[in-house]
């Protein structure tokens, strides 16, 4: 998925829709724009469904990695949320992890709607917070013990819980903030290739060019960074 599509490109910078000549310089720039943002927050905005490895928290409270979030399993589009608890599933690297089958000692399927639930807050029924909420229980840590300790421990979790579900957005509901941070720095690109830096001056007889002095951060802006850090995936 790119961030805008190729009709929206032009039109922002008042190019003839008919006018084709730029149409793959245009498209490469908004795919390296798409990675360059996503790369920046953390995060791949496609909507996809996937498979996905936590760690508990030892609260109520588990945050995916990716939204919004969609539940609902009578949407053909959307594949039902699944969690998978396997106390010695190790990330999905332990042979037969997260099999409720072969693994029925240490793997539980826990169940939507009695064992966890969605924080919904869009009126379409997804999650922008996409925060899954364990109901009466916590997304647990092992207890551990320790030679010359007296009390257990709570230790680091090993990739206990796996989570399959659906998130992402498509390129005609991508929020606004990001078309518009996407289609300023295509904007920008455009008139910093081919030549590698802006032009300021160019004559024609006995061809002469001078350059824009780059300032630090000329193509990511603080304006374009305003409109895309709301949608971080922070880390803590």
């Amino acid at each position: 998925m790119i961030f805008s599509d190729l009709a929206e490109i032009k039109t922002v910078l008042e190019i003839d829709n008919c006018d084709a000549s730029e149409n793959k310089k245009l498209l490469f720039f908004a795919e390296w724009t798409t990675r360059w943002i996503e790369e920046i927050l953390d995060r791949d905005f496609s909507f996809k469904t996937r498979t996905e490895y936590y760690d508990g928290t030892n609260t109520q409270k588990l945050l995916l990695r990716h939204r919004p979030v969609y539940p609902n399993p009578t949407n053909p589009n959307y594949a039902p949320i699944s969690v998978v608890y396997d106390s010695a599933g190790y990330w999905g690297s332990a042979p037969g992890a997260f099999n409720v089958t072969t693994n029925s000692a240490t793997a539980t399927a826990l169940v939507y709607g009695t064992d966890y639930a969605l924080r919904i807050d869009r009126n379409d029924g997804g999650s922008t917070s996409a925060i899954l909420y364990r109901i009466n229980e916590y997304w647990l840590k092992p207890i551990m013990r320790q030679t010359g300790l007296l009390a257990p421990f709570m230790a680091d979790d090993t990739g206990s819980y796996q989570v399959v579900y659906s998130a992402g957005y498509f390129t005609d509901n991508l929020p606004a903030t990001l078309r518009m941070a996407a289609n300023t720095i295509i904007a920008k690109l455009r008139h910093y290739f081919p030549v590698g830096m802006e032009i300021g001056g160019e004559s024609y007889e006995e061809r002469a060019l001078s350059y824009v002095t780059q300032a630090k951060n000329y193509i990511i802006t603080p304006a374009v960074r305003s409109m895309v850090l709301q949608h971080k995936n922070w880390k803590w």
